[in-house]
């Protein structure tokens, strides 16, 4: 195949006679002799050149838009018709250089850095002031330098009435306030759903709520259900095997990590969270900011938990999986020792980790790096575990400077809230470590005395 190199600009607007291609589209050209197939090859007089590359203004139907419109030149023998017309959207073809410059803002808008995570709530804030946080512009190319930006609500929250009519109307019609969550959720790892019921009925059958929103935001079905079903019920229950299911602190972790494939989207529903219970907050932690804040504050860390493979695991009866993995994943390129490629993929799930099946000369190095990275995740980790981090940092682990820089980030970024009844709390699961604080149930018994029980309902689903 050949065309020509010759090259014109014509201002004239036209009209195209094929569907424009979109705005952002991965694919951006519509070649017109397969758009004529469509149409049953209807006979169209989009162009007469030949042999010939242009640049023209086109109208859309939207708002101008300049394209690329190349008419390709087929050698005899071929099986293509003549008049094969390929367009071009010219902004599409300038994001996507190969220059350096347009690599580094592609880079930029797509990596997560403390500047898009979600920040930790104000004390004595609620939800009428939860303006805290600040979203980044799409141009901005240096996450290190100032910007002009406006501060808005993270995560954001939508009414459940936005997402789903009222219960008289046709529920296959659904509204923009899905867009909202599934835009919340790409840009800040997490969105809040409010007033959501219990149960809905849909088709004159009782189902749960949570279980239909998944559905919506999956496009219709769900996955990873082998070992907990679709819709599992998280709450304190006797002799429990698992944590989660326990009254204990839950750290901050990604679920099913021993999976070749984690979920990506994971919705929580508070659906009982009595007036007595203390404690219980949940916790989220945007492990890819973190990530990407260990790589300034301590490069060698952020080297050795990039190399360093963890093992993750699940064993209970009848289930027994492992899956070795770094802890950090960057995007593979010509240089594997380059440290400063884009990071793609954090893992991190403590309470799923077993043995490491590495050399001896690299456990020391990585149980540094793995703490390190540890207090930046877990703001709570020291008091849990009981370490004393003042001792830490007089040891040879780690200086006090450093050691205070990776306490400032889980300071100001471990997102921590009371659930509300009613709330459905989606997020991104490969990218936001989700935790919940211990909790206890108090009441007065008949002799006056405050009885503590453990207790607390969420519907979880994947």
């Amino acid at each position: 195949v050949k065309a020509s190199s010759s090259l014109s600009f014509n201002t004239k607007q036209h009209n195209l006679p094929i569907p424009s291609p979109a705005w952002d589209c991965c694919h951006p050209v519509e070649p017109l002799n397969y758009h004529q197939k469509k149409l049953n090859n209807e006979k169209s007089n989009a162009c007469s050149s030949k042999d010939d590359a242009r640049v023209s203004n086109f109208s859309s139907g939207q708002k101008n838009q300049i394209l690329l419109q190349i008419t390709w030149d087929f050698e005899k023998g071929d099986d293509y018709n003549s008049d094969n017309v390929s367009y071009y959207d010219i902004d599409w073809l300038h994001k996507f250089r190969y220059d350096k410059m347009s690599l580094k803002e592609r880079r930029n808008r797509t990596e997560i850095t403390p500047a898009h995570a979600i920040k930790s709530i104000p004390e004595k804030a609620n939800d009428a002031n939860l303006v805290v946080n600040i979203r980044p512009k799409d141009t901005e190319i240096n996450s290190n330098e100032s910007t002009n930006v406006s501060p808005v609500q993270k995560p954001r929250r939508i009414d459940f009435s936005s997402i789903f009519p009222s219960s008289s109307e046709d529920r296959s019609n659904l509204n923009d306030g899905a867009f909202d969550v599934l835009q919340g959720v790409f840009e800040d790892g997490a969105a809040i759903i409010y007033n959501a019921p219990r149960n809905l009925v849909v088709n004159d059958t009782m189902v749960d709520t949570v279980s239909e929103l998944a559905k919506v935001f999956s496009g219709g079905s769900l996955s990873h259900g082998a070992l907990y079903g679709d819709l599992f019920t998280v709450q304190s229950t006797p002799d429990s095997h698992n944590i989660a299911y326990s009254s204990l602190p839950l750290p901050p972790h990604q679920d099913l990590a021993y999976y070749q494939s984690m979920p990506g989207l994971q919705l929580l529903h508070c659906v009982e969270f009595g007036d007595d219970i203390v404690g219980g907050e949940s916790t989220l932690v945007d492990c890819m900011a973190a990530a990407h804040e260990l790589r300034r504050i301590s490069p060698d860390h952020f080297r050795t938990l990039v190399t360093t493979p963890a093992t993750f695991v699940k064993q209970r009866d009848s289930a027994c999986y492992t899956y070795l993995r770094p802890h950090i994943v960057l995007q593979e390129g010509l240089d594997m020792n380059n440290m400063n490629r884009e990071i793609v993929a954090v893992n991190w799930s403590p309470p799923f980790e077993g043995p490491l099946c590495v050399p001896q000369e690299s456990v020391e190095s990585y149980y540094a790096a793995y703490y390190a990275f540890e207090r930046m995740l877990d703001n709570h980790s020291s008091v849990v575990d009981g370490m004393d981090d003042s001792k830490l940092s007089s040891s040879q682990l780690f200086t006090s400077e450093k050691l205070e820089e990776y306490l400032k980030f889980s300071r100001e970024y471990t997102w921590e809230r009371r659930s509300q009844v009613g709330e459905v709390l989606v997020f991104n699961n490969r990218r936001m470590l989700h935790g919940r604080r211990g909790f206890t149930f108090k009441e007065i018994d008949e002799e006056g005395q405050h009885r503590e029980q453990q207790i607390r309902g969420d519907r979880h689903v994947r």
